[in-house]
């Protein structure tokens, strides 16, 4: 069972992943968004992290949204843990995000697709969460 932070009307939850070529990971606030096909990240804490556009993307991204148009990069995290669970070679997109909540980014589809989850949104629970 995986209780989902609450904040206003979205939830969040936390996320972990490391500083280039290191053991030491960070600890990231995403918001829980199924309906964003990518996990996103924003660039400050990519930079922060040892990692840069040109050096480690492997290609473009582009993300359209409320806020308008923007252009990032993907970048493969060697390995990328949230909700307990861990993946490795995990692609996520960089972007410059402007947040006052303080949070790091969305956690999105291309996470999701690798589990099962019954979710109960009225307790913001994740009951049960399985690798498929």
């Amino acid at each position: 069972m995986y209780k989902l932070e609450r904040l206003k009307e979205i939830f969040i939850v936390h996320a972990k992943i490391p500083f280039k070529n290191r053991i030491k990971e960070e600890e990231l606030r995403l918001v829980f968004d199924p309906g964003c096909a990518v996990t996103l990240v924003d660039t400050s804490i990519v930079d922060l992290l040892g990692y840069s556009a040109q050096i480690d993307s492997i290609r473009l991204s582009h993300l359209e949204g409320a806020g308008g148009r923007s252009k990032g990069y993907i970048i493969e995290m060697p390995r990328f843990k949230s909700l307990n669970q861990e993946l490795h070679n995990f692609e996520i997109a960089c972007h410059d995000l402007d947040s006052h909540l303080g949070i790091s980014g969305l956690l999105g589809m291309n996470f999701f697709k690798h589990f099962k989850m019954d979710i109960d949104f009225s307790k913001g629970l994740i009951c049960s969460i399985h690798k498929v």
